[in-house]
């Protein structure tokens, strides 16, 4: 065991301490320190073994209450673990309190310690030594399927998670289920060496990589910007059916195929490929016909995914209603693929600077200001008319398209709420109070029917656009 001066002096105290505590049975020491390889940063793992559970808050309040002097700040990130962080500069304390003996093996077993008597400081009645002899004594080379499956179940929940989370447009949680998603990841990694060694946390992962898997691995760091994410999502599950290969050549009771598991990964990402994609009758299916009126933001940047071609057919979608600005339109322009396979209608709508404004001055108010763009808002109603199966999108697929599919389902005598529900659904940065003033000025105008014909749509296009989307 290997102790500084500040270590060894800390670790008497917390000796002492459990020595005479009379609802201490044992004190264990952990990780770094029982093993003798500390640096001169590693934290001191202890874990008390207390006669009942209900006793564990205070005992952990009695120990930090007798080490006072040395502490300078405690965490308390559970009930049953306290982290100190002392005096003695870079030295730091992670204390668990445990009833059950058997809640310590996966911390004694992770922190494969040669000599289990390094681990015993206080055993006052033998539980200690049995628990560790015995533990000690299980075959090192263990089947490690059991894990690796959990491993895998995990991830793909996480990786599922962080996918649908992108295309709902929600920054962090999209953000913390995709580092959990490269948790297991780095865990896959670790199992893959056949080393359930600190599983929970490995230890220099990425030093230990290969140089190409290293490079891979640094690749996959999170992006907080959502456009980037799906290439990301790409990498990380090539990173991780590479892992997962392996392991399958090595466990032959894996549950699942590399097969089986690619399909999996692939229909998340087909399925949230783009951001906002919706039907609109989504909101009310005993109302709405389904298939006739969809939204999202922009298809044209994902006109290079294998899996495009396949979502244009599965949406059954004859023409497209492109609000974007020119300048957007020429980062992420339609190609000739798309604009032969469906009609493209290009409207750019903004805050109409070059035509008279039809509700007075502007407020300032994004969504009320975009109700002024009166041509486009009549040509898009004159095209539902027409009754040809519609996606209308823009940027987003929130501000621009929010706007006329709300007017849309307002004139189609769908509820406020309703409407402000599917508007909310765009996620992002959307709020209640954004959808609150738009849907308040609309009223404030006299209602959906006096807005629409201030706009210049024409009363036999509602006419017609209800019949073509209501069930009824």
């Amino acid at each position: 065991m290997v102790k500084t001066m500040k270590t060894s002096r800390i670790l008497e105290q917390i000796k002492s301490f459990s020595s005479t505590h009379p609802e201490v049975s044992g004190l264990a020491l952990l990780g770094s320190h029982a093993r003798g390889d500390a640096g001169p940063w590693a934290d001191i793992d202890l874990v008390f073994l207390v006669s009942r559970q209900e006793v564990i808050t205070d005992v952990l309040e009695d120990c930090t209450s007798f080490l006072s002097k040395e502490i300078k700040h405690i965490i308390r990130p559970e009930s049953n673990k306290w982290v100190i962080l002392t005096i003695a500069q870079h030295c730091k304390i992670d204390i668990i309190a445990v009833a059950d003996i058997s809640d310590i093996e996966l911390f004694y077993r992770s922190s494969k310690i040669a000599d289990p008597t390094n681990a015993i400081l206080v055993d006052k009645e033998g539980f200690i030594r049995t628990a560790l002899r015995r533990w000690s004594n299980v075959e090192e080379n263990s089947d490690l399927s059991i894990l690796v499956n959990i491993e895998v179940e995990k991830f793909i929940e996480s990786f599922e998670l962080a996918s649908r989370y992108a295309q709902q447009g929600d920054v962090f949680r999209f953000y913390f289920n995709y580092n959990l998603s490269l948790t297991r990841y780095g865990r896959l990694v670790q199992l893959a060496r056949d080393d359930d060694a600190l599983l929970y946390t490995p230890r220099k992962l990425l030093e230990s990589m290969g140089h190409n898997q290293r490079r891979a691995t640094e690749r996959l760091a999170a992006p907080l910007v959502l456009s980037e994410v799906r290439p990301v999502l790409n990498r990380l599950k090539a990173e991780f059916l590479s892992i997962y290969s392996k392991l399958l050549c090595r466990h032959h009771s894996l549950t699942r195929t590399n097969n089986e598991i690619n399909y999996i990964l692939q229909d998340i990402l087909s399925r949230d490929m783009i951001w906002n994609l919706r039907d609109i009758a989504w909101v009310a299916p005993d109302v709405i016909k389904e298939g006739q009126l969809l939204r999202s933001s922009t298809l044209s940047r994902f006109e290079h995914e294998r899996e495009y071609d396949v979502l244009l057919d599965r949406l059954g979608i004859r023409r497209i209603i492109d609000l974007r600005c020119n300048h957007e339109r020429a980062r992420y322009p339609y190609s000739h693929h798309t604009s032969g396979r469906i009609e493209i209608v290009e409207m750019s709508m903004g805050m109409e600077l070059d035509s008279k404004r039809v509700f007075g001055p502007r407020t300032g108010v994004t969504h009320v200001d975009f109700l002024d763009n009166s041509r486009v808002v009549s040509h898009c109603f004159s095209l539902l008319a027409e009754e040809i199966p519609t996606l209308v999108h823009c940027h987003s697929g929130k501000d621009r398209t929010g706007v006329l599919i709300s007017l849309v389902q307002l004139a189609v005598g769908l509820p406020v709420e309703m409407a402000s529900r599917d508007f909310l659904a765009s996620g992002m940065d959307l709020t209640k109070k954004d959808a609150d003033g738009f849907f308040s000025r609309i009223e404030e105008l006299g209602g959906v029917s006096r807005v629409l014909t201030h706009l210049g749509v024409a009363e036999h296009e509602v006419t017609t656009i209800k019949r073509w989307l209501l069930n009824y």
